[in-house]
């Protein structure tokens, strides 16, 4: 034990003095390979960087000022960065090393080759977009060693092979800035707090955090307190595309884009947003919800699914008619699930709830190819939404009963005695609300936009069921609301 001390010391003073000298001979090989590195990230383009500096002693590598410009068609894009600063690993000096490399690695190894790499101000200017990031971070970056050997030998590799090989270890972007520009002037603009970036290999990451975010524009706005996302998969075809839609003219997205997102599939897995709001010239008052989320599925041509947690919109948000039926209500709260499967032929079915007043189940097959539906079914439990509705009718609660019903008797006026038959069954709902199910008629497809002729030939295309409730309409109108802040009776 006496003797491997020393010998371990002495062999960690050899490697350190190999590794420092290391240092000092690859000294401007270093600098000149971070020089042209940097240069080529933006690819074609004027790119300039003011300087770069490695230390052998802290292995701390430095850039300083780099900028590029290139052109999309007549317009001038610009990018520049303030100060980019990083280590580099002992493993990732070895890297450029010359044969003695050979002895450590192999082609399959994944190389940490910068650790603790900080960035401090990126700008972008382009046709349509212009965006700031005060501060990136990241803890590693890692290369595959073929990859890292190739820019330690001055090549530039292909973007896909960049792309696909790049690996980082917990990123941290802060207070990033991005702003729309159509004609211009500022069309709209996103600001994110922070975005937390884990497991992230080339483009693909395990997991994404954004925080204090908001989206807005002149007419309207959306906030949230946090974005998470997670196991995201963008293709490098589909980032080359990303990349070129800065270049491209305000409004125009190249058909390319559109081939590569189709071709991508699924971007990420789950989706959730915490204290979300939403505001827009049209409401006095702010839609708010404290959870949404959004699954994505890869089954049967791709499915999702969408959740809401008690979204709130304020009672003074709802037109002037609707008014008497809100009275004693300071908002109304919807929850609810939607599924879409099969995103190219959906098949598309929801079921929410107004808390308090009813509860919603529907279900409708869409044709985007020659913009069609069918299979169209509602199910309408009621717990006093008709009661507030019917007050919007008339004041009198007879009155109103007798206004609903002869509007809709009204759906079925021209049809058989058979298809008259459903908008009776519609009218002993509003005599006794309970429970409504509408649902189309076997074998009919109908074009998206024929609602006016569906609604004047309602019985032909719909059959209604009913299963009435306890108490009359009119008896529920005759009950008093109940306090205000209630939602229902």
């Amino acid at each position: 034990m006496k003797k491997v001390l020393p010998a371990f010391l002495l062999l960690s003073v050899l490697l350190a003095g190999l590794v420092t000298g290391a240092g000092y001979a690859l000294k401007s090989g270093i600098e000149d390979m971070t020089r042209n590195t940097v240069l080529n990230l933006m690819g074609p383009g004027e790119s300039s960087v003011a300087k770069v500096s490695f230390n052998p002693l802290t292995r701390l590598v430095t850039v300083t000022g780099w900028s590029t410009t290139y052109s999309a068609g007549p317009e001038v894009c610009h990018a520049e960065i303030e100060q980019a600063c990083g280590t580099i690993t002992i493993r990732g000096l070895i890297t450029c090393l010359p044969l003695l490399d050979r002895l450590f690695f192999d082609d399959t190894d994944i190389i940490p080759v910068i650790g603790n790499l900080a960035v401090k101000n990126c700008t972008y200017q382009g046709v349509s977009l212009l965006g700031r990031i005060s501060g990136l971070s990241i803890k590693t970056v890692s290369l595959p060693y073929t990859l890292a050997k190739q820019y330690c030998g001055g090549a530039r590799p292909p973007f896909a092979a960049s792309v696909n090989g790049f690996g980082a270890d917990h990123v941290l972007i802060e207070d990033c800035t991005a702003s729309k520009i159509k004609r211009g002037k500022t069309a709209s603009t996103l600001t994110i707090k922070s975005a937390e970036i884990d497991g992230l290999t080339g483009a693909n990451a395990a997991r994404m955090r954004c925080r204090e975010i908001f989206q807005g524009s002149a007419k309207e706005s959306w906030t949230a307190d946090s974005l998470v996302l997670e196991d995201i998969r963008i293709s490098p075809e589909l980032l080359s595309e990303l990349i070129a839609l800065g270049r491209s003219p305000a409004g125009l997205v190249p058909s390319s884009f559109k081939k590569s997102l189709d071709a991508n599939g699924r971007i990420f897995s789950h989706a959730e947003a915490r204290n979300a709001g939403h505001t827009s010239k049209g409401l006095a008052s702010p839609i708010s919800a404290p959870l949404c989320t959004l699954d994505w599925y890869e089954e049967e041509g791709q499915s999702v699914g969408l959740h809401i947690d008690n979204m709130s919109v304020p009672a003074e948000n709802f037109p002037p008619d609707l008014k008497p039926g809100l009275a004693g209500m300071e908002a109304v709260h919807i929850s609810g699930d939607a599924h879409i499967k099969n995103l190219s032929r959906p098949s598309c079915s929801a079921t929410f709830a107004i808390a308090g007043l009813a509860d919603f189940k529907g279900s409708i097959d869409l044709y985007p190819d020659n913009l069609s539906f069918s299979g169209l079914k509602i199910i309408w439990q009621d717990h006093g939404l008709m009661s507030r509705l019917a007050r919007c009718a008339a004041d009198e609660p007879h009155l109103a009963s007798m206004a609903i019903k002869t509007a809709v008797m009204s759906l079925c006026s021209g049809g058989s005695e058979s298809d008259r038959l459903q908008c009776e069954n519609m009218a002993d709902f509003v005599d006794r609300p309970g429970t409504l199910t509408i649902a189309m008629r076997p074998g009919i497809v109908c074009p998206l936009f024929s609602w006016p002729a569906l609604l004047s030939n309602f019985g032909s295309f719909f059959e209604v069921r009913t299963d009435q409730g306890s108490s009359s309409l009119t008896e529920q109108q005759e009950k008093p609301f109940l306090s205000s802040g209630s939602t229902g009776q």
